[in-house]
């Protein structure tokens, strides 16, 4: 991996993992949509006689059974969209959950106080400055100057490049 990539897939983490759930969770909605459709299709066949051999003497009005026949195709091409919509929610899922991984495992590798250090830089996008003073501070109560906070992002990105 280069360092450019490296460096976008950590600028894009945080993004990326709220880009997953709101995809599974709109894939969620279209399946729970998809079901209440083949539910729906399910009952109101039965009620013109489609895949129906019972004999009843009831009968309905055509403009009842144009009104349901009607019904069912728009039910059938909402189906056929959020089947589609499911499988390109499907792929892009897939591909952010291979960017979220990636980018953990790699995170993973680094020591506490690389990965906090990184993590502030590239993915909270805070200055050097910052990161010496007010992180390094909170974190061991000693403060650091920029290049030593340069030298640790560049050993932890490097670390994490060489994987």
């Amino acid at each position: 991996m280069k360092k450019e990539e490296l460096v976008d897939l950590l600028k894009s983490y945080k993004e990326n993992i709220a880009k997953l759930k709101l995809r599974k969770l709109e894939k969620k909605k279209l399946e729970r949509k998809l079901k209440q459709y083949k539910r729906l299709e399910s009952n109101t066949t039965g009620s013109i006689g489609i895949n129906c051999d019972i004999h009843s003497k009831n009968k309905i009005s055509n403009k009842t059974e144009k009104t349901v026949i009607d019904m069912i195709e728009l039910n059938e091409k909402e189906k056929e969209e959020a089947e589609e919509s499911i499988k390109k929610l499907t792929t892009q899922i897939e591909e952010l959950e291979e960017k979220v991984a990636q980018a953990s495992i790699r995170l993973s590798a680094l020591k506490s106080k690389e990965k906090e250090i990184l993590y502030a830089y590239y993915v909270e996008e805070q200055t050097y400055e910052y990161i010496g003073n007010k992180l390094y501070f909170r974190l061991y109560n000693q403060t650091r100057d920029v290049g030593t906070i340069k030298k640790i992002v560049e050993k932890a990105t490097n670390k994490m490049i060489n994987l």
